[in-house]
């Protein structure tokens, strides 16, 4: 049997140079999926104005395989933050504390999946994420969310009042590494909504690397680094809460967006 290639639908969220590089891609088993679930890993984050990604993508294409993707009208990740009032958990996250967490509800859209996740940013400069499936239509109440198993068996978020405070959307693409243990996230279209606000970088496209170890020189971080792409610390929340909630005091990381905006042209 030949490999498998995807087939996808011309969409309003890729243009036709990224749909013909995705076409080259051949789609990842079930085994290879399996393998490269990386639960607990290192992450490394690079950004890249979107006109650079078809090139990119043809070189990954003779190195990785594509998670199957269905490209529809509407981004395929919906993520959902909850935090405090006083955003104690953004704060925690912003003075570089250890650990730190994030707690959000995430939607898959394109599966009709939905997760309750906890990422916890380790002492050890590790992430770990767990996470508890819901049903895809399920709205969570704050007193819900602390009765969740997850939320319950840590003591830290659990004495938190959480609530909903800020969404963001993004299109993105997994790519698993053939010979490297790793996997590849490219998100493109990052769009970040309050109740009274909403923003978007559509020319920025935020690609992690995600291994078991870091690997300086491993087929793909080899690629990214010899195709110049940026290697900088990004994170799609407190860019959101830097965007939309300017009452807050974010002046490092405004001055960041101000960098990335002039660097990438985005």
């Amino acid at each position: 049997m030949g490999a498998r290639r995807l087939v996808v639908m011309q969409s309003p969220l890729v243009n036709s140079a990224e749909h013909n590089a995705l076409l080259r891609f051949q789609i990842a088993s079930p085994a290879l999926l399996e393998a490269r679930s990386l639960n607990t890993r290192v992450d490394t984050k690079f950004l890249m104005a979107r006109n650079r990604l078809p090139a990119l993508l043809d070189t990954l294409s003779n190195c990785t395989q594509l998670v199957q993707t269905k490209i529809q009208d509407e981004p395929n990740y919906h993520t959902e933050y909850w935090d405090t009032q006083e955003h104690h958990l953004l704060r925690a996250h912003l003075r570089g504390q250890r650990p730190r967490f994030k707690v959000r509800i995430r939607k898959y859209q394109d599966r009709q999946l939905q997760y309750l996740e906890i990422k916890t940013a380790t002492p050890q400069h590790r992430t770990l994420k767990v996470r508890h499936p819901l049903s895809y239509s399920q709205k969570l109440s704050e007193e819900e969310l602390r009765s969740q198993e997850l939320v319950v068996q840590n003591e830290q978020i659990q004495r938190l009042q959480l609530k909903p405070t800020l969404i963001t959307t993004f299109q993105r693409f997994t790519l698993l590494g053939v010979s490297d243990r790793a996997r590849m996230t490219v998100d493109i279209r990052p769009q970040f909504k309050s109740q009274s606000q909403h923003e978007s970088l559509e020319q920025l496209v935020i690609i992690e690397l995600k291994q078991e170890r870091a690997q300086p020189r491993s087929t793909l971080m080899t690629i990214l680094r010899k195709a110049r792409i940026d290697r900088m610390s990004f994170s799609k929340y407190c860019t959101a809460s830097a965007l939309l909630f300017p009452e807050l005091s974010m002046p490092a990381y405004r001055a960041k967006i101000r960098q990335i905006r002039r660097r990438l042209h985005v």
